[in-house]
């Protein structure tokens, strides 16, 4: 008899048992946005860690891919809960461009309405104040469009860098030297451009 007591017993505690977050309320239907990125003013010492601080939990599996500095992964990063902590495996580099990609989700898949780009830089390294600004046009608000940016010397063109344009078609390059470029725009990845054209 005791023995039945008690399977019934844990079976109604297991069943109580809420996994996730708690039920009621508005449902999320927005993505998390970056409310703080410290260091705030921009100059970054030799070894000093990059704190992202975002305004709800982020999913973790989200975060690998989606953040670059010069273009590339080449950093140590910690998630936690709505942070990601970035450091450099030794020292950053002169110029530093934090690229924050709109993939980046809430647990309730939510993904950003804009992609974040700030510069970090060493006290004496320069960062020019060239800008491209832009706007695409017939897009889908829920999909996300990646903006190369290609320098022209001699009639012929390479690739400059990359950016996702927001969930209205507003994109922004910043760090732009004089010069020449062409811009191309496509749904998704560029990967190679010519390719994907």
């Amino acid at each position: 008899m005791k023995i039945y007591i008690l399977i019934i017993l844990s079976m109604f505690f297991m069943k109580c048992a809420s996994q996730g977050s708690p039920s009621g309320g508005p449902i999320d239907e927005s993505g998390p946005i970056v409310v703080s990125i410290v260091p705030a003013d921009s100059l970054v010492t030799g070894k000093e860690s990059i704190i992202i601080t975002f305004n709800e939990y982020i999913d973790q599996s989200s975060v690998v891919s989606a953040i670059t500095i010069n273009g590339k992964s080449e950093f140590n990063m910690k998630v936690r809960y709505n942070k990601i902590i970035i450091s450099p495996f030794k020292n950053w580099d002169e110029i530093n461009e934090l690229y924050i990609s709109r993939n980046i989700r809430d647990y309730q898949n939510n993904i950003m309405d804009s992609p974040v780009f700030k510069i970090f830089n060493m006290k004496e390294a320069k960062i020019f104040n060239g800008e491209i600004n832009g706007s695409l046009l017939n897009i889908m608000d829920n999909n996300i469009y990646e903006i190369g940016l290609y320098s022209v010397d001699n009639k012929k063109a390479e690739f400059f860098k990359k950016i996702e344009a927001d969930k209205n078609g507003v994109f922004s390059f910043i760090n732009i030297p004089n010069g020449e470029y062409r811009i191309g725009a496509i749904e998704g990845k560029i990967v190679d451009f010519k390719y994907d054209y």
